[in-house]
């Protein structure tokens, strides 16, 4: 049990810190903006990996072990992926009255973010089949 909490660490480790220069590079390439790209990205990106991990895992016959999962997908996706930061700037947008914001902010997080699982599907199944 105690391996499990330590390699769950490590992943939210590496997730938090890799979440951290994402958001802020990529915001930082729309600095003018009051849209929060940083999250929206790390958000699409933590939704393509899961996908295609997922399509990996239990498409090919499982081949993430109990341990990489816990790894990867709890501690690595679990901190890079930022539902609590994309609620509170949705939030803080609907605050400061950006009404249009706050709702594209929404629908562009659920929708790119489903659509971005199935693209990391797709492209597990596509690699799947040229090997």
């Amino acid at each position: 049990m105690l391996i499990n909490i330590i390699i769950v660490g490590i992943g939210g480790f590496l997730g938090a810190v890799s979440r951290f220069f994402i958001s802020a590079a990529v915001q930082n390439l729309f600095s003018k903006s009051l849209f929060p790209f940083g999250t929206l990205a790390v958000n699409l990106l933590g939704c393509f990996i899961m996908g295609f991990l997922c399509a990996v895992a239990f498409n090919w016959g499982g081949m993430l072990s109990p341990r990489a999962k816990l790894l990867i997908m709890t501690g690595f996706l679990g901190a890079l992926t930022t539902f609590s930061t994309f609620g509170n700037e949705t939030f803080d947008l609907i605050r400061d009255n950006e009404i249009i914001l706050a709702l594209l902010n929404v629908g562009i997080q659920v929708i790119f973010g489903l659509i971005a699982v199935w693209l990391g599907y797709v492209i597990a199944y596509f690699i799947k089949t040229i090997q």
